[in-house]
């Protein structure tokens, strides 16, 4: 299954279909690509959610993202983070939830 983000709501990736149900490690990424992909203090209901990943003028540039990573999934139980790179312009995080590992990539024009 994939996702891309439009206009700050998930929606189905042309070419794939929706699943029909949710396990719990999924829902935990999903939650983890959300709060990923939402720059921090802009979200009205709770100034200390989301990431300052979007910011990327910080040196050393992987160590910053990696600790604005961590940051933002910290209130997530269950949810570590395992790696981070770049990719061209998109940050590539690899995380476990509940011992299983997921891919995240934010791509910095789906910054809400």
């Amino acid at each position: 299954m994939a996702y891309k983000l439009v206009d700050g709501d998930y929606v189905i990736a042309p070419g794939h279909t929706a699943p029909t149900e949710c396990d719990y490690i999924d829902e935990l990424a999903q939650n983890a690509m959300v709060v990923l992909g939402t720059k921090r203090s802009k979200f009205y209901p709770n100034k200390d959610f989301g990431s300052y990943i979007y910011i990327t003028d910080m040196q050393p540039l992987l160590a910053y993202l990696d600790a604005a990573a961590r940051q933002a999934v910290d209130p997530l139980d269950g949810v570590y983070i395992k790696s981070v790179s770049r990719s061209g312009q998109d940050t590539v995080i690899v995380l476990t939830a509940n011992d299983t590992e997921r891919t995240v990539i934010i791509k910095n024009e789906n910054n809400i």
